[in-house]
């Protein structure tokens, strides 16, 4: 993971003309896939990488196998679960909207959207992870490829939401 940032840090600074940073040449699009590749194992999982702004996608590439078994490569239309990774960016995202003043971190997420748990839960608490909101262990939206087309990922989070309803 720690290679993973370091990478993630290395291609940023590409964006503002530090390409010479990383020790590859080319394009930076042909840099970032070589730091990519350099990072995969040999017939080892794979990953995604993506770079957006708020207007594009300025850098997509995928590397690796999505199927290590099988010898299936990863490319970008398979999905993968983001998990507790989202958490970092959604907080990114909330304390933005703090700082220019569109949310306070004591507004009750009730006000902003429905949900099954208590009202009086607020941006704070849900950032800090007091709240009160229940793990919902196991991942009931874990599934097997095979069940892959057949499966409804908004009715089984609903499930998972009801099932751990938690009441004022």
């Amino acid at each position: 993971m720690l290679r993973l940032l370091m990478f993630a840090f290395v291609f940023l600074l590409s964006f503002s003309g530090a390409t010479a940073a990383t020790g590859v040449s080319g394009t930076r699009d042909q840099m970032a896939q070589k730091i990519l590749n350099q990072l995969t194992p040999p017939n080892g999982p794979g990953f995604q990488y993506v770079v957006v702004d708020k207007d594009a996608t300025i850098f997509e590439y995928s590397t690796g196998l999505a199927d290590i078994r099988g010898n299936k490569p990863l490319d970008l239309n398979h999905t993968l679960a983001a998990f507790s990774m989202t958490k970092t960016l959604t907080a990114i995202a909330i304390l933005q909207m703090v700082e220019q003043g569109k949310l306070d971190l004591d507004d009750k997420l009730i006000d902003l959207f429905p949900h099954p748990y208590d009202p009086d839960v607020t941006m704070r608490q849900l950032l800090a992870h007091t709240a009160g909101i229940p793990n919902p262990i196991p991942l009931k939206w874990v599934h097997l490829v095979d069940d892959h087309s057949v499966y409804d990922e908004k009715e089984a989070l609903t499930a998972v939401l009801e099932k751990h309803h938690k009441s004022a």
